[in-house]
């Protein structure tokens, strides 16, 4: 009987170890799903907390773009205003040399008037003179003083000119060094997102720039040209010296000559009576009357 209960229940037995391991199998199942489900979750949260980062980090990116975008414009109001300065200054500087310039020129062609006046009533003198020994002092005196004055006034006006010189050298070297790194930093800003209006105003100041170094070119041209009329009118004054270098030799000739016919009267006319020479040189009988009257009348 037992044996038989055995036997019946042997099928129960297994059915519910059957149910048991289904059972087991569906919790087992369940875990992987939960912990699978919890592994989605992690990974949900992981990519959150990555989003956020790297919505901060464009945040912060934004920010620094925005911060990077006005210093550029801040520090180009700051070069507009260097560079307005900058052109006011040669503005200035340049309107004082072409003031200094036109003045030097106009003292040269004064001074070269007045030389050339100098030089013609001297020859004036120098034909119409009678008596040699008295002008010869004060023509030495007047040569000296004209090489003198020359000489200062050369040395003035040339150092004059090579300051200006110098002065637009170191403007020429100026905007060669400093354009092409305005134009630099121009091309940078023009790329960026400015607005229109500041663009303009880029545009005008370009074109101001241009018409600027037009005229600094112009300039240049008219200083050159009184660079050239220095020096024509230095070549002037030269001939002017050696003119009057030569008349000097020339007067120094005729003092030689006086001297030489000075000698032969006093050698000729020696123990002669004084009236009776006098008489005949004012009659003509003699030559050189005024020659024969100074030397008896100077040493009897």
């Amino acid at each position: 009987k037992k044996q038989a209960e055995s036997a019946a229940s042997v099928p129960k037995l297994c059915s519910v170890v059957a149910s048991a391991v289904r059972h087991r199998s569906a919790l087992a199942a369940d875990q992987d799903q939960h912990e699978h489900l919890r592994q989605l979750h992690r990974e949900i949260d992981d990519l959150d907390k990555t989003f956020k980062e790297l919505y901060e980090h464009m945040d912060g990116m934004l920010e620094d773009r925005e911060r990077s975008l006005s210093m550029k414009l801040s520090t180009k109001e700051a070069l507009e205003l260097q560079l307005q300065a900058l052109q006011a200054e040669e503005d200035e500087q340049d309107s004082k040399a072409a003031a200094q310039l036109k003045q030097l020129a106009g003292q040269c062609e004064a001074e070269a008037f007045k030389l050339q006046q100098e030089y013609e009533t001297l020859r004036e003198r120098f034909v119409g003179m009678t008596d040699i020994n008295e002008d010869r002092q004060e023509m030495q005196n007047t040569i000296l003083k004209l090489r003198n004055d020359w000489a200062n006034d050369q040395f003035a006006h040339d150092s004059k000119v090579t300051e200006m010189q110098d002065l637009l050298r170191r403007k020429q070297l100026l905007w060669a060094n400093k354009m092409p790194e305005v134009l630099e930093r121009h091309k940078r800003l023009l790329q960026l997102k400015i607005p229109r209006s500041i663009q303009k105003r880029m545009e005008k100041a370009t074109r101001a720039h241009e018409a600027k170094k037009e005229t600094l070119r112009n300039q240049t041209a008219e200083l050159r040209e009184l660079i050239a009329v220095h020096r024509e009118l230095t070549k002037k004054r030269k001939t002017a010296l050696s003119e009057l270098e030569s008349v000097q030799e020339m007067k120094g000739t005729m003092v030689k000559e006086t001297e030489r016919l000075r000698r032969v009267l006093r050698n000729r006319y020696r123990g002669w009576n004084t009236e009776f020479v006098l008489a005949a040189a004012r009659r003509g009988l003699l030559p050189n009357e005024s020659l024969v009257a100074e030397l008896f009348t100077s040493s009897p």
